[in-house]
């Protein structure tokens, strides 16, 4: 599918689905609101200024021109005025029990939601990658808390606090969402080794997330998933389920070698050992070589370079951390973009770039590409079938985890990740469009549960707030006093306000971002953690 339209059909995915989880949550509230007999002023398919209306029944139903969820407008369930119709006809006040009945609708029908969708999934069945043995940890920068924990380059980590290492993201996940990490490793022939516990340290070139200070690789299988079309892996006749056990007579117990092996020299021809079925075949392959345009410098303010990826053309040249870039060739560059279409435009030429260190200016030699050579694999996938029921589960224990890690001074979380519906839809876009229609659908799952719970929270304003005084009205058999709720209320609307517009800030903030990142395992990881939180 060619990128414009997989880009378009992933905003319209967006639209669409974040749109009518809010929709489906105030229909909940309307139909409940009918239900027990309360009166409906307008339920609206959009917010802004009206394109379509249609009075039935006494309600005025709304199409508006920005599709972002809709609203229902129910006088009697603000406790603390008195209700009335918008042409100023005083209404009944509504029972205790109507408005908890249709305060939970909402929540309930964001939930009833999200089991249709974890049904869709189960059948469809959801591919993840398969479970590592465990990462293999490759270099360990000696200023790191792991390297003065004991960490070693060669270290197989089998476990993270007690969970097996079944992959980056489940460490990393425990490096942020935890006060403390312990790590449990293997050493040759020693097993079971106990590193830390320590507090991992924040890193300030993404956010203050705390990563991993070491590289380490995923020990998955050789099993071979997707083949890519036309790619040396497809031409030279490898199948899915296919087996690498050699190349080159050098054996091969885990999918990182093959990468690794194929780079480690000029050789152009490799001759793969390969398990088909049992069977052991032999296929002699030329790995294509691709071209990527990368510098290897990571810049937050152009033209100060934050960070050097290791191997990548910058670090060959000698580019440091700290350097200014001031000209290529002799012409002057004026912000990253400008930097990046010139170093696009001359991908594999020679150039001149004036560098700025401390007082000193220089000129260094490099070539703005890296290339390396591919085979046209993935891993092995697994498809699973999970039940609804249980996604949504998982759903509610992240939530729970990341509320747990937000109010607790040590944990790697705080505030400013939370995210407004700029960070939600960015991340929904990112899903669809890097991981497909299911792990899109996954993702609303969890925005769905996740909505349902925050409405719940027992905050005036929020459904749960018109529960607790509902609940208080029924056991004390009074009303409210308005004048103690009306200044309630308005403290909150105005906290609630300003944590979503802190919240739109950040997000804005994260997405306008001049970084360039280059060192792309963390930078996934980190977009992925950004979605879960």
């Amino acid at each position: 599918m060619p990128d414009a339209l997989a880009g378009v059909l992933s905003i319209l995915f967006v639209a669409f689905f974040f749109g009518f989880s809010i929709f489906i949550h105030e229909l909940g509230h309307m139909l409940a609101a009918l239900w027990r007999g309360m009166h409906v002023d307008k339920f609206s398919i959009g917010f802004g200024h009206r394109i379509l209306s249609k009075r039935w029944k006494g309600i005025d139903f709304i199409i508006g021109w920005l599709p972002l969820g809709g609203y229902v407008a129910l006088p009697q369930m603000d406790a603390a005025n008195e209700p009335q119709t918008e042409d100023g006809k005083v209404l009944p006040e509504a029972k205790p029990i109507d408005r908890i009945i249709t305060a939970l609708a909402g929540p309930l029908f964001n939930i009833l939601f999200a089991l249709v969708l974890g049904t869709i999934i189960y059948f469809v069945g959801k591919p993840v990658s398969p479970a590592a043995e465990g990462l293999l940890v490759q270099e360990v920068p000696k200023e790191s808390v792991e390297f003065t924990k004991g960490l070693k380059a060669g270290d197989i980590i089998r476990e993270v606090n007690d969970k097996p290492a079944s992959s980056q993201q489940v460490t990393l996940m425990e490096y942020i969402m935890r006060d403390d990490v312990t790590l449990t490793v293997d050493r040759g022939d020693q097993t079971g080794l106990v590193i830390g516990p320590f507090t991992p340290k924040g890193n300030k070139d993404y956010e203050g997330l705390r990563l991993m200070s070491f590289d380490s690789e995923s020990l998955y299988s050789a099993a071979l998933g997707g083949i890519a079309p036309g790619s040396a892996a497809a031409l030279a006749g490898l199948q899915e389920g296919d087996v690498i056990k050699a190349i080159d007579d050098e054996a091969i117990n885990y999918f990182y070698q093959i990468g690794d092996i194929i780079n480690a020299d000029e050789r152009k021809e490799f001759k793969f050992l390969v398990e088909r079925q049992g069977v052991e075949k032999t296929f002699t392959i030329t790995p294509q070589v691709k071209n990527n345009p990368k510098a290897g410098m990571v810049f937050r303010e152009f033209p100060t370079v934050m960070s050097i990826v290791p191997e990548y053309p910058a670090a060959l040249a000698g580019i440091e951390v700290g350097d200014e870039i001031l000209s290529v060739n002799g012409y002057p560059v004026s912000d990253l973009a400008d930097f990046k279409g010139v170093l696009s435009r001359h991908q594999k030429d020679s150039m001149k770039v004036a560098i700025r260190r401390g007082d000193k200016e220089l000129d260094l030699d490099f070539v703005p590409n890296y290339a390396y050579k591919q085979l046209g694999v993935q891993p092995k996938f697994d498809i699973l079938k999970i039940n609804p029921v249980v996604q949504i589960t998982r759903v509610v224990e992240n939530t729970y985890d990341t509320v747990k890690a937000l109010i607790s001074p040590n944990s790697g979380v705080d505030m400013s990740m939370m995210s407004s519906f700029v960070g939600i839809s960015s991340g929904m876009y990112k899903t669809v469009r890097q991981s497909g229609i299911v792990e899109g659908l996954s993702f609303v799952l969890m925005i769905n549960v996740a909505l349902a719970i925050f409405n719940l929270l027992p905050f005036p304003v929020l459904d749960g707030g018109h529960i607790v005084i509902a609940l208080i009205e029924m056991i004390s058999r009074k009303k409210v006093p308005a004048a103690i709720l009306q200044p309630i209320y308005v403290v909150f609307m105005l906290l609630l306000m300003t944590f979503a517009l802190y919240a739109t800030f950040n997000d804005v903030r994260r997405e306008v971002d001049t970084r360039e990142l280059v060192h792309q395992k963390n930078h996934m990881l980190v977009e992925q953690v950004k979605i879960i939180i």
